[in-house]
């Protein structure tokens, strides 16, 4: 089903490999050297429609087998992100072109890529990227004239003499390095890698679609990796694979980086079994077809009246011939899609067997698409509403968020919260168990143009909806008198994803948060207990949050049985929980027992006491809570005390382990064993 025939039409989405070569720039035409692409540009600028639109883009960065790339560089609009350890980017809330934006994402190693696509206002668009590994360089010197084959010969270059310029045009003498790879249309991620959308400006100054016959990346570099371009007026051979069923001549394109669309650029001529043309200037080629064109909006939801919103989704002609792309459905199910084929039978399928054919007709472009059970073969129509708040206190209204599975690619959501902060939305889970078992996920909040939270939690997808969900963005550098404001903090990341910050004291290295971890640093789960009577029994690794309430986990993290401390793997890579002897030796360098607690609590989230004055000067910034889970449940009032394990246990007691306890009332650290079926707080040390 997901296979692509020879003739492929790619209408909406798609994304790749830059050549370098032409002069790249992000809707910067009037400052372009080379003088093709500035031509170009005037002629797009003329055409293009300029009218941009408020949204928020969210995506995933891959490589070619669809792994996850971090520290790749995107831009849009002249805004800048990189990606996380597992590929994620986020733009704030943005101004866009409305009908052709574009992101450019671009890596060492790797050909550029770009996507173009047709954005929704006011919602949240999804976007994929999947880069191409640039492959062995090739060499000639410049003052020769020279060919060169990549890939088994899929790709032929014929460089004349003195054919080879500097960026600025400078004629250029020495070493060239050549890197060269075939975009073959008829590959399962072709709308993966290909530079842009299939869509064009021809030589009569119209905006077409196109059928992709095969696409070429080329890079030009000398000895110090810096670009070079084919010289002024001197042209570049260039023969790609021509099927047998190819037309005989066809038009050839190069894409426009700034604009994110093709240019028509001359005829190739199907000599044997190649197409052979002459390139000017080294922007990725394409061998393509002309074909009549017109746009469509497709909303997609379920049989409740409920949008299907952020659900990626191939969408073919209904004979499964031609692919018209893949494409992301933002929070209100909707997908826009820029010049599709006219009067023709639309197929939508997806990875859960979704297989949904209609036909539109083009003179009405906009079409409901009703989803069920019955046309989704492998997966469930899944429905979350709730509220999205801070620290338990703020309500955020109007804002765009979302909610994307960190292992789990399937899962997608996003949309706006109300004036009251509620979120209602639906999407489709394939692979996702209907358990309980909980999936990591990464929480994305708009709160403006410049600022983003994010966080990552479990959750547990069961049944077919989950009421009352509260996702909380609260972060700690939002929560006054915790932190020293004079002193310096670093950070670290667990296995989650959760970012703490650090402090150094003396020679030691701690957290200056309290671990909220659900994995152990081998990636294995850890079972949170909703019932703490099973506390008193349990042997075994488990957590539990601070009066059963996730509200509270983003403030004091989460609470821990020393048998997941026993297990040696609960502190992130690089750190450990500290012994009791570490412990022994921050206290001592704090002035000693009796007032080194004070110099470890934070100003804030105290109870006050007579007598008592909360420094911080440490910088350890511990927060009052209720301590401790034992078989009386949650001990204490909020704001009175704090408990924390140590990896040690209690020298002849084998069911107790040593911890150390803050107060609010008293300037000392306590020190006390303690049974281990008790809940603590966990401080990491570094190595």
């Amino acid at each position: 089903m997901k296979s692509v025939q020879n003739l492929i039409i790619i209408l909406f989405v798609g994304f790749t490999a830059l050549l370098q070569g032409c002069k790249k720039e992000i809707r910067q035409s009037d400052n372009t050297i080379n003088p093709i692409v500035k031509e170009e540009n005037t002629r797009l600028d003329a055409v293009v429609p300029t009218t941009t639109i408020t949204t928020c883009i969210q995506g995933k960065i891959l490589d070619e087998e669809g792994n996850p790339l971090a520290d790749v560089q995107l831009s849009a609009n002249g805004k800048i992100t990189t990606t996380d350890a597992k590929g994620f980017f986020t733009f704030g809330e943005m101004e866009i072109n409305g009908q052709y934006a574009v992101i450019i994402a671009n890596k060492a190693g790797y050909f550029t890529g770009v996507r173009t696509f047709s954005p929704t206002a006011n919602a949240f668009n999804t976007v994929e990227i999947q880069l191409m590994k640039k492959n062995a360089s090739q060499s000639f010197t410049s003052s020769s004239s020279t060919s060169l084959e990549f890939e088994s010969g899929k790709v032929k270059l014929e460089f004349p003499a003195n054919a080879i310029a500097t960026e600025s045009g400078a004629a250029y003498k020495g070493t060239v390095k050549v890197y060269a790879r075939y975009i073959d249309p008829s590959t399962t991620n072709f709308t993966g890698i290909m530079p842009g959308m299939l869509a064009g400006l021809t030589n009569e100054n119209q905006i077409t679609a196109m059928i992709s016959y095969g696409m070429v990346n080329v890079e030009l570099e000398d000895g110090s990796g810096n670009k070079l371009e084919v010289a002024a007026n001197t042209k570049v051979k260039v023969t790609l694979p021509a099927k047998p069923t190819a037309p005989a001549t066809i038009p050839v394109w190069h894409f426009n980086e700034a604009h994110g669309l093709w240019v028509e650029a001359g005829t190739a001529a199907k000599t044997g079994v190649g197409y052979t043309f002459e390139a000017n200037c080294f922007s990725p080629w394409n061998c393509d077809q002309i074909i009549n064109t017109a746009n469509v909006t497709i909303i997609i939801q379920g049989q409740n009246g409920k949008s299907v919103g952020n659900q990626q989704i191939d969408v073919y002609t209904s004979d499964f011939l031609n692919k018209i792309g893949t494409v992301f459905t933002d929070g209100s199910g909707k997908i826009i899609l820029t010049r599709v084929p006219q009067n023709v039978g639309l197929r939508l399928v997806n990875d859960c067997g979704l297989n949904i054919q209609k036909s539109l007709n083009i003179t009405a472009p906009t079409a409901i698409i009703t989803v069920n059970s019955a046309e989704i073969n492998s997966g469930r129509i899944y429905t979350i509403t709730g509220k999205i708040i801070d620290c338990g206190d703020t309500i955020y209204a109007d804002r765009y968020y979302s909610i994307t599975g960190v292992d789990n690619p399937e899962i997608y959501f996003g949309g706006r919260t109300d004036s009251a902060g509620n979120y209602s939305l639906t999407s489709i889970l394939c692979s996702t168990v209907n358990t309980t078992t909980p999936y990591r996920v990464r929480a994305v909040l708009h709160i403006s143009n410049t600022t983003i939270k994010t966080d990552t939690f479990s959750i547990t997808f069961s049944g077919s909806s989950q009421a009352n969900k509260y996702i909380e963005f609260c972060s700690l550098n939002f929560i006054s008198n915790q932190f020293n404001p004079g002193l310096t903090y670093g950070t670290m990341t667990d296995i989650d994803g959760n970012v703490y910050k650090t402090i150094k004291i003396g020679t030691q290295t701690w957290m200056a948060e309290n671990l909220k971890t659900t994995h152990l640093n081998d990636g294995t789960l850890i079972p949170h207990l909703t019932n703490r009577q099973r506390w008193d029994t349990l042997t075994t690794a488990a957590y539990i949050y601070f009066n059963y309430d996730t509200r509270n986990i983003a403030k004091y993290g989460n609470g821990y049985n020393w048998f997941a401390i026993g297990t040696g793997k609960l502190a992130p890579a690089g750190w450990h929980v500290p012994t009791n002897t570490e412990v022994n030796t921050l206290v001592n360098y704090l002035g000693g027992n009796y007032i080194a607690g004070n110099k470890m609590k934070s100003s804030g989230f105290w109870t006050p006491f007579a007598g008592i004055t909360n420094t911080n000067s440490s910088g350890f910034s511990a927060l009052g809570t209720a301590g401790y889970i034992n078989v009386n449940g949650f001990s204490g009032e909020s704001g009175t005390r704090t408990a924390f394990w140590t990896a040690t246990t209690s020298s002849g007691y084998t069911t107790l382990a040593d911890c150390y306890f803050l107060y609010n009332d008293y300037s000392s650290v306590g020190q006390p064993g303690f049974i281990k079926t008790s809940g603590f707080y966990v401080r990491c040390i570094k190595n």
